[in-house]
């Protein structure tokens, strides 16, 4: 007697799914970027005279500024990044 070997019903497929997975892996590279971005701004706010900090022209309130402008990029990469695992059953 010969047993069939059928393939196991899926459940339905999320059309959403390859996308998902793909705005994550993006998200993650911009979190990196952003998260970055966010502790040199930090370094370069609370240090005098630095040469790193010299040697990329940024000054106090220049560093001030760009810090609490990635507050929101950083508040939206993080949503969009952990979105796909929240979408799981």
């Amino acid at each position: 007697m010969k047993k069939s070997k059928t393939k196991p019903k899926k459940g339905i497929s999320n059309p959403f799914k390859g996308f998902w997975s793909t705005l994550s892996t993006l998200m993650a590279y911009l979190l990196l970027v952003v998260v970055s971005l966010y502790f040199v701004t930090d370094y370069a706010m609370t240090t005098d005279n630095s040469p790193y900090i010299q040697y990329l022209h940024l000054t106090k309130e220049t560093a001030a500024y760009m810090h609490h402008q990635l507050t929101l990029p950083f508040c939206v990469c993080m949503v969009l990044f952990i979105m796909p695992s929240l979408l799981k059953k």
